[in-house]
């Protein structure tokens, strides 16, 4: 039973489409100014103080430095589940680990390219998704001002299945201009960020994005805030049907707290029964 929840979660978060990182429901009249400080207030009211001082310079060299590694949610869930606390309805989180890698070819225009694989309890065989990021900064967008929008690709099929044969090694591959073709990209699902203090925080254009689940058969309005520091990344996702009723995420709108490891593997909760399958139900997402 248990194998069969965490399948028809991982299609339904595959559903949202893009960072997989939703939250702050605001009225869709609101700005974007105004929906940004909404939603990030949700993720300040928890936000640890940071142990790091402000890096001087470019904002986006920080925000680059910042953007790659293992970022893991093992001791927010540890603590839930000490608490009594299980996924969904139970009010916790479900045990994700993120893998940021930059990669070196570039995007030959001033954008920096990072691939992210997002796995579930800590094991690299059970990645529920992989997308590539491409990072370039705006003097001044039309919303946001100063800003680093970061846009979102699928992965081409067979870069994917070779990627898979690597266990996720990105150095272990070749990368060109035809993985970030823009027919690859995931429309209107770009993420803006900008520094708050000792951090980064980002959010979509628009408050949210509404689309199609496979699994309900049915649409499904997702929303996306997220932060970023040397020590963490946050992300707050969760979606509802049109309704409002509760599809994914934490009914509570608290964030998935991870922080920031040294390694790619966590065997020590031995939960491995309540993860995906081998065959990835997000290929198609």
């Amino acid at each position: 039973a248990d194998v069969a929840l965490m399948k028809a979660l991982a299609l339904l978060l595959s559903s949202a489409a893009a960072f997989g990182l939703q939250a702050g429901f605001v009225e869709f009249r609101a700005t974007p100014q105004q929906r940004a400080v909404s939603s990030r207030a949700a993720l300040l009211s928890a936000a640890p103080a940071a142990s790091v001082p402000v890096v001087q310079g470019s904002r986006f060299a920080e925000f680059v430095r910042c953007f790659q590694g293992h970022f893991d949610n093992v001791a927010q869930v540890t603590s839930e589940r000490e608490a009594g606390l299980t996924p969904r309805e139970g009010g916790g989180h479900e045990h994700i680990h993120c893998h940021l890698q930059p990669l070196s070819f570039g995007a030959a225009d001033g954008r920096e390219v990072v691939l992210a694989s997002y796995y579930f309890n800590g094991q690299p065989e059970h990645t529920f998704r992989i997308r590539l990021y491409l990072l370039r900064e705006l003097p001044a967008d039309r919303d946001f001002g100063d800003c680093i929008e970061m846009q979102i690709l699928r992965l081409r099929a067979e870069q994917e299945q070779l990627l898979r044969s690597v266990k996720g090694d990105a150095s272990a591959l070749e990368w060109s201009c035809r993985d970030v073709c823009e027919t690859l990209s995931i429309p209107e699902c770009e993420v803006y960020w900008q520094p708050s203090g000792e951090r980064f925080e980002g959010c979509m254009r628009t408050e949210s994005i509404t689309v199609s689940s496979p699994v309900l058969q049915k649409p499904i309005v997702v929303q996306d805030d997220v932060a970023l520091s040397q020590d963490y990344l946050w992300c707050n996702d969760r979606g509802h049907d049109t309704e409002g009723n509760y599809v994914y995420g934490n009914i509570h709108g608290v964030p998935y707290k991870m922080d920031r490891v040294q390694w790619a593997e966590c065997p020590a909760l031995g939960c491995a029964a309540t993860g995906s399958s081998s065959t990835n139900p997000y290929r198609k997402g």
